[in-house]
């Protein structure tokens, strides 16, 4: 929606837009809870999801997320793109794995 939402703005009104999509992300918080990664980690600790291999699950840390997002404002060739942040890919189980 942005994109259209900018692309229909007169030319002088136009900004630039960043867009950074990150895969699950995980990694230290800096908050209790309430986060979507922490959700699906409550899930993982019980046992709702992750037992099977099921689907690969797209994994980035959070700092590099972070990283991704003070660089969409200082490098100027990230103007107008969009960006897709994946360390590597896991089965469920895998992901699952270390909480059991």
């Amino acid at each position: 929606m942005a994109w259209e939402f900018q692309a229909g703005l007169p030319l002088e009104e136009r900004f630039e837009v960043v867009t950074i999509c990150p895969g699950l992300v995980m990694g230290p918080s800096l908050i209790p809870g309430g986060f979507a990664s922490g959700e699906i980690i409550g899930y993982l600790l019980n046992g709702f999801i992750g037992k099977n291999a099921g689907d690969t699950w797209p994994l980035v840390d959070v700092r590099e997320v972070a990283q991704a997002h003070l660089h969409a404002l200082l490098v100027p060739e990230a103007r107008n793109q969009r960006f897709l942040l994946v360390n590597c890919a896991l089965w469920g189980n895998e992901v699952a794995a270390p909480l059991y």
